[in-house]
């Protein structure tokens, strides 16, 4: 649709826009107002997009008189018509959607995505395709549909019925491994983004400058609009030299980001865990290495209502306590036994 730009500032304008958009939706509910905009407005730039449906959904809802899962909701009956209303192939569709936006920008979370491109879609749902679909999802997309060169930043995703990727120490494993993989690799969790575009870089000064096999950052932890929560910024200072390596037996975990030096990495590999892998391959590393450390806040961790440890009940907190126990008493035994020889 040819549109010119002083068009586009008039509030007639911005709610027909959100009307369409809506009515669009109706027939596809997984349609994002990326694919609108790219599709039937590709002169209306996407981040005034975004803002115009935020503005004008409510009213043109109302006007249209539209079914409640068209809403941008929250709560558990509207969840339980989101749910009934997308089947399985439409939630198949929004993975993939998700991991071929996520080739294009690497540090995509699914919270930026839903909230960007599928606000209808409440974030825990979201988070539960993503984490069920992934790997069938991923492992099916080819090269050349992602449209990317060997030079770019690419994504590794694991076949469905590939037992090695399951677990998140299996997905570490996984890209190591990778013949993309170079000398350094760094964590990013899907909920949490880097402090700012000098991160990277300052995790490969701290390679160089310290000499170490493993090195971890500081982060700060943040609701999901990066405002600033309690207890702030987690440094870990009671990691150092000089408390020397048996220092992280003592405490319940060692900190983010980690990062690592994959020759090393290659050699030790992640327990194939969904929990404790960070833990016990730190524990590993210092074993042998020295960690390094950068007291800059260099991440940001970020808390919502839904995401995966947000809230866990009782008997999961004594379960992964009971694990993280566990990991301790091999990694001191294998100590000590390292000392007798």
């Amino acid at each position: 649709m040819e549109i010119n730009a002083a068009s586009t500032q008039t509030a007639e304008f911005k709610q027909n826009f959100v009307r369409k958009y809506l009515l669009a939706k109706q027939k596809n509910p997984i349609l994002s107002i990326t694919s609108f905009v790219e599709n039937d407005f590709p002169n209306v730039p996407k981040r005034s997009a975004y803002n115009w449906v935020k503005k004008y959904r409510p009213q043109e809802v109302k006007a249209l008189n539209l079914t409640q899962n068209t809403q941008n909701t929250q709560n558990t009956q509207n969840t339980q018509n989101t749910q009934n209303t997308l089947n399985d192939e439409l939630k198949r569709n929004f993975v993939r959607k998700y991991l071929l936006a996520k080739q294009k920008n690497p540090i995509l979370t699914v919270a930026s995505f839903v909230e960007n491109d599928f606000p209808d879609i409440p974030m825990k749902d979201a988070s539960n395709w993503v984490r069920k679909y992934e790997s069938k999802e991923g492992g099916a997309l080819n090269i050349t549909e992602l449209n990317i060169n060997e030079s770019a930043k690419s994504g590794v995703y694991g076949g469905g019925d590939d037992k090695s990727w399951h677990g998140i120490g299996g997905n570490w494993n996984a890209a190591v491994h990778h013949p993309a993989c170079g000398r350094f690799a760094l964590q990013l969790d899907s909920d949490d983004v880097y402090y700012d575009e000098n991160t990277v870089q300052k995790f490969v000064d701290a390679f160089h400058a310290q000499r170490c096999a493993m090195v971890i950052g500081t982060y700060r932890m943040t609701d999901f609009n990066l405002e600033t929560l309690p207890p702030g910024i987690i440094d870990h200072r009671e990691w150092t030299p000089e408390n020397g390596r048996n220092n992280a037996l003592r405490i319940n975990g060692l900190g983010a980001p980690r990062a690592f030096y994959v020759p090393m990495l290659r050699r030790i590999n992640f327990p194939v865990t969904k929990y404790g892998e960070d833990y016990a391959v730190g524990l590993r590393v210092s074993r042998e290495y020295q960690i390094g450390r950068i007291y800059d806040v260099v991440y940001n961790c970020r808390r919502w209502e839904d995401n995966s440890d947000a809230s866990l009940d009782i008997d999961k907190v004594n379960a992964n306590n009971t694990y993280k126990d566990r990991i301790r008493t091999w990694e001191l035994k294998a100590r000590i036994a390292l000392n007798k020889k």
